[in-house]
């Protein structure tokens, strides 16, 4: 009980600041993986393992596809995701010690080689696996243990259910995540295409959970970025959680946010060293209406001029350190993308890389033509 009783805490607050109603009705491929394992004097002969391991991972996770289509065309998931975002307060070891755990875990192991206590309590952090791994959170949590939790190097693991009824919820929320990557995006893709894509293909499949808004329900036996997933519904943080966390699968550096002062939550995205705000909850519709892009890759100001602040900035990441706008860069200036906001979508053409879509106030037809 004391862990539900914290992490109810925890999630509560999450959904507190971040539950606003919604306006409207990072796999790598090949050799992509950005960070290098950490290879001490005592562990170079694993650093091998482990580099042996992660390409076993990738490629073993790969689906059949039809034959005409070569499968290095497309994402599978990746347990290996990375953020350049995030390694501004977490450093190599951090990185290292998650991806250790996440093998443990996904091997049904009890235990996994961490540097310190310290990031021990950073990596199984509830918080982190919310973000980062979704389904182990709430599942996965040294709070069920008996008092030991890091011991000579090793830090332990406990599940909250039976390891054979774990392991089929992991299979099928990594099933589900290629099967979204396959539908969604290909390799070849832009940062550009590959977030519109994603975009479109939460407006298209997620609903508000209009139920959860009001109430302040919590779903303990699942975690909120997972059970959000699960059932393609959720408030803003969960919906931006999810389309971060899509994006982050395909190499796309994304982080979930919120405004301390408005209560909602949306979605920062880096691409090509520049940031920008996109707002997956705000796309969410009805069926049958149209898809607005006034919330997608825009500035600062824009999202001021919609009424939020997003000058006062934060991002319940981990649990020792919130993200804070006056401590970190999460500006957004370029209006690259600003001829797209007055318009609503209705198609993407990656071959000649237009985006046709539509003035939401005349119904005008629009070309929308980018560079990759």
């Amino acid at each position: 009980m004391k862990f539900y009783k914290y992490l109810a805490a925890v999630l509560a607050a999450a959904i507190m600041v971040s539950g606003c109603a919604a306006k409207g009705g990072t796999g790598y491929s090949g050799d992509d993986l950005v960070i290098d394992r950490i290879v001490s004097e005592d562990n170079k002969g694993e650093e091998d393992d482990a580099s042996e391991r992660i390409t076993d991972v990738e490629e073993s996770d790969i689906a059949e596809t039809e034959e005409t289509v070569s499968v290095s065309d497309y994402y599978s998931f990746t347990p290996y995701i990375y953020s350049e975002k995030l390694s501004e307060i977490r450093d190599e070891k951090f990185w290292q010690a998650f991806y250790n755990m996440i093998d443990a875990i996904r091997a049904g192991e009890d235990s996994f080689e961490c540097p310190d206590e310290e990031t021990y309590w950073q990596v199984i952090d509830p918080y982190t696996l919310n973000y980062l791994y979704p389904v182990a959170c709430v599942n996965i949590s040294p709070y069920y243990g008996d008092g030991l939790f890091y011991e000579n190097g090793r830090g332990y693991i406990y599940y909250a259910i039976p390891k054979e009824a774990f392991e089929k919820k992991r299979i099928k929320f990594e099933e589900e995540i290629t099967a979204i990557l396959h539908e969604c995006v290909r390799t070849d893709y832009s940062d550009f295409e590959k977030c519109l894509s994603l975009y479109t293909y939460i407006a298209d499949n997620f609903t508000y959970d209009y139920e959860k808004f009001e109430s302040g329900r919590i779903d303990l036996d699942e975690g909120a970025t997972y059970s959000a997933f699960s059932k393609k519904c959720g408030i803003c943080g969960e919906i931006a959680s999810i389309y971060a966390y899509l994006l982050l699968q395909c190499g796309v550096d994304a982080l979930a946010i919120d405004s301390s002062e408005d209560a909602h939550s949306w979605t920062y995205v880096m691409i090509d060293g520049k940031g920008y705000h996109c707002d997956p909850t705000w796309a969410l519709r009805d069926e049958g209406e149209d898809l607005y892009l006034w919330d997608f890759m825009v500035t600062s100001d824009y999202r001021a001029e919609e009424g939020l602040n997003p000058y006062q900035i934060r991002a319940f990441m981990f649990y020792d350190h919130d993200y804070n706008y006056n401590e970190t860069d999460l500006s957004a200036d370029d209006e690259k993308y600003s001829e797209l906001w007055p318009c609503a979508f209705d198609s993407l053409d990656t071959e000649n890389n237009i985006v046709y879509c539509h003035d939401f106030t005349d119904g005008s037809p629009f070309e929308y033509r980018y560079e990759d």
